[in-house]
């Protein structure tokens, strides 16, 4: 062998591991600290990683005037203690003009632009105004107060998305939703369907009472498009809106005009004290939507059957219109704590047949005394 091919097989074998040595990579995800770490929210996105959690201690946090806080990298925002840990933010105010009429909004303050994000325990406040928006699969948004006299709504898209323990001032959207969980939330009216199909989603446990939310309900669960989704446990009441000038003034559940609801299941909601439990627009298509879970249904104020057998399920069905019934209606609100029906309470046993045994008992007793009397002489 040459010297020359030695000395390249040499240089071949030394520099080889360079060569085949794998690039430095992130060494794992760490958790950022606001304030001791950055000082605003946003400076700590701008320096975080896909990955990473960022942890914001009790304290009130300004948002800076005019701009929205955009979460664009898959992170965790968590706060400390979500009645402690405030955002006042700030959106835009935007305002044009078509022709002399003027128009206004607010921008979002805060937008979800990743898959994978967490936003958790803090009391979120535009002011004056502004929303949330989301979209992203595998976003969990949880345990927030959103809106204080501000009108805030939470709009959500995207799959395998959970909203859950929400105090929300306005509406929660679900838009484009697919196998979502919407659960233990309380609002002002929870949306489906109005820019894309929610399929495959559960809504359970959310609270719409329009005697605690701001100001009169229109309605509780709005449906433009919803296929196979199941309702459950949900708690729509008091929902009288203002009147004559919305059509869907005081509905439970509502089926918006042009409405598509296919394959939807509802069980163990408690309609209270609505205007209309169930109220259907125009030009709405359902198909194959139930109103039980084939043993149970739902509660309804108005149920005026009765309850023979004693287990707590109504003896004849609760018919809402001819497509719509409730095959298994309750006789009480469905116990969400302990998961069960509630049974009614044992009947007290009756008086007069307690004086009728008695009576009967001591004119037997009388005869048999008078009885053996007369043996004896």
């Amino acid at each position: 062998m040459s010297k020359s091919v030695a000395l390249l097989l040499v240089l071949v074998f030394l520099t080889a591991p360079c060569i085949i040595a794998p690039l430095p990579v992130n060494a794992g995800s760490k958790t950022i600290v606001v304030p001791d770490d950055y000082p605003t929210i946003s400076s700590a996105i701008g320096n975080a990683t896909a990955g990473d959690t960022i942890f914001v201690k009790k304290g009130t946090y300004e948002g800076p005037k005019d701009q929205t806080l955009v979460i664009d990298k898959s992170v965790s925002l968590i706060g400390e203690d979500a009645n402690g840990t405030i955002l006042n933010l700030h959106p835009a105010y935007n305002e044009w003009w078509i022709l002399t009429q003027q128009f206004f909004n607010y921008s979002d303050a805060i937008v979800i632009d990743a898959n994978d994000v967490a936003l958790s325990n803090f009391t979120i406040i535009p002011s004056p105004g502004g929303d949330i928006s989301a979209t992203g699969d595998r976003i969990r948004i949880t345990g927030n107060t959103i809106g204080n006299s501000a009108a805030t709504s939470l709009s959500v898209s995207g799959s395998y998305n959970v909203i859950s323990g929400n105090s929300a001032s306005h509406y929660i959207h679900l838009d484009n939703v697919n196998s979502g969980k919407v659960i233990n939330n309380t609002c002002f009216s929870l949306r489906l369907g109005f820019s894309g199909i929610c399929s495959d989603s559960v809504i359970s446990g959310n609270n719409i009472d329009g005697n605690k939310i701001r100001g009169p309900g229109y309605y509780g669960i709005h449906i433009k498009a919803s296929t196979n989704n199941i309702f459950y446990n949900n708690y729509l009441a008091n929902l009288h809106g203002y009147g004559e000038r919305d059509r869907m003034a005081g509905w439970g559940v509502g089926f918006d005009y042009g409405c598509l609801a296919e394959n939807n299941t509802f069980y163990h909601n408690v309609f209270i004290d609505n205007n209309y439990n169930v109220g259907f627009d125009e030009n709405v298509t359902l198909i194959g939507n139930l109103w039980d879970n084939g043993k149970e249904g739902n509660y309804w104020d108005d149920y005026n059957g009765t309850d023979a057998n004693r287990d707590g399920i109504g003896d004849i069905s609760y018919v809402i219109d001819g497509n719509n019934i409730d095959n298994y209606p309750l006789m009480a609100p469905f116990d969400i704590e302990n998961d069960t029906v509630v049974l009614p309470p044992p009947e007290p046993f009756p008086t007069i047949l307690i004086i009728a045994v008695v009576a009967t008992a001591a004119v037997i007793g009388v005869a048999l005394l008078v009885y053996f009397k007369k043996r004896k002489r």
